[in-house]
């Protein structure tokens, strides 16, 4: 397979640019990297002028990000700490015996991490490094030992398998409902305070159109008014933890929040629910199927999976 060509600043200056970013000084930038504070200031009007734009405010003896260094900080951040993450981990994979698994953050947070205690009581042998992420994992340039995908397209090199379906339903924690009206049909949402997950969560996921309150309810035949009223969040695990803190009512997906309404966190203010057909994907590269640590991994995940997907809160 052929990947486009990339057009990308030379990494030299990105360095230079996270560190003088981080540090907000390009002389402790310069001690850090072991350059002048010239070649830091070179390195950074490179970057500006090739982008054309200022990333930072110079100020006496500091410097401060523009809007537009405050978006590229973000993204040369994350994916210098992924480049470090999968490099070591190539290094050291076959000495240390770890198995790298990578995820979206709200799987790894509010799914994955709650039942690792239990993995290691049975596995207290392997080691897991777990790489969450805000986008979907791309097996083919992550390098994961395992990964879970969401709308997996079949690749020679990897074996996968579909593990979850998406269904999803209204979730909110028992204090909002507190003195509130009950909640018999879609349409007595339209008073409640909705928690939305910024469409921009979506982007780079297969899907052809995202899950927000408007597209599940209109499902139930019910028109959301606009604008939309609630609070807007840029990730999903934001959007839990605000239903948890009793904020409002969130679309929960079944596999995320069946714990929390087991245990009482959750509650579903109204029966309704949604299955698409959309899957997620345990994907495993072929030439690492025969490890013991992998097999092991994907045969605890996947039993766990299960059990939640036909849990019935």
């Amino acid at each position: 397979m052929r990947f486009p060509c990339r057009i990308l600043p030379p990494l030299g200056t990105l360095r230079a640019f996270e560190a003088a970013a981080r540090l907000e000084n390009f002389t402790v930038a310069a001690d850090e990297l072991c350059l002048t504070q010239s070649a830091v200031s070179r390195h950074v009007r490179s970057l500006e002028e090739s982008l054309g734009a200022r990333l930072f405010d110079r100020q006496n003896r500091s410097v401060r990000l523009t809007p537009d260094g405050r978006r590229l900080m973000e993204a040369v951040a994350v994916s210098l700490s992924h480049l470090s993450i999968v490099t070591q981990d190539i290094r050291q994979r076959r000495d240390s015996g770890k198995i790298t698994v990578g995820m979206l953050t709200s799987q790894a947070s509010l799914y994955v991490i709650p039942r690792m205690s239990q993995f290691r009581r049975h596995f207290p042998e392997i080691d897991i490094n777990i790489v969450s992420m805000e986008r979907n994992p791309n097996p083919l340039i992550d390098d994961f030992d395992v990964s879970i995908v969401a709308g997996y397209h079949p690749d020679p090199g990897f074996y996968s398998e579909k593990v979850l379906t998406e269904m999803a339903y209204p979730v909110c924690s028992a204090e909002y409902l507190t003195d509130r009206p009950t909640m018999n049909e879609p349409a007595d949402l339209a008073d409640a305070t909705l928690l939305h997950l910024d469409e921009a969560a979506f982007v780079g996921y297969p899907w052809q159109t995202s899950v927000n309150w408007a597209s599940f309810l209109s499902s139930f035949g019910f028109e959301l008014p606009q604008p939309k009223h609630g609070l807007t969040f840029s990730s999903y695990m934001m959007t839990v933890q605000a239903a948890l803190r009793g904020l409002g009512v969130a679309i929960g997906w079944h596999h995320i929040v069946a714990d929390f309404i087991k245990e009482g966190s959750l509650v579903r203010p109204i029966k309704i629910e949604q299955t698409w057909d959309r899957h997620h994907y345990l994907v495993v590269p072929k030439n690492r199927l025969e490890r013991t640590d992998v097999t092991e991994f994907c045969s605890w995940l996947r039993t766990e999976l299960k059990g939640t997907m036909e849990l019935r809160p």
